[in-house]
């Protein structure tokens, strides 16, 4: 996973499917959300490739207000710790 960009939230698993999409379930809630073939791609070039998030704003935003994905992790020079 990208130690630099957003991260999947506790509980959330994302499966690839036959067709080439993509299903994100929240195993706590059963929440399920299906994602095309594009998306599918977008997501895996944010959490696995490292792509610029800022690159994709627009598609990551939504599924970060929604709690499928949290924003990176502080890095310990940003909370003034070394």
């Amino acid at each position: 996973m990208n130690a630099t960009g957003p991260r999947w939230a506790p509980g959330v698993v994302l499966t690839r499917l036959p067709s080439g999409g993509a299903v994100l379930v929240h195993g706590p809630s059963l929440a399920l959300t299906e994602f095309g073939e594009r998306e599918a791609d977008l997501l895996h070039a944010v959490l696995h490739e490292g792509r610029g998030v800022s690159d994709l704003r627009a598609f990551i935003e939504p599924l970060l207000r929604a709690g499928w994905l949290l924003p990176p992790a502080p890095s310990p020079t940003s909370t003034g710790r070394s």
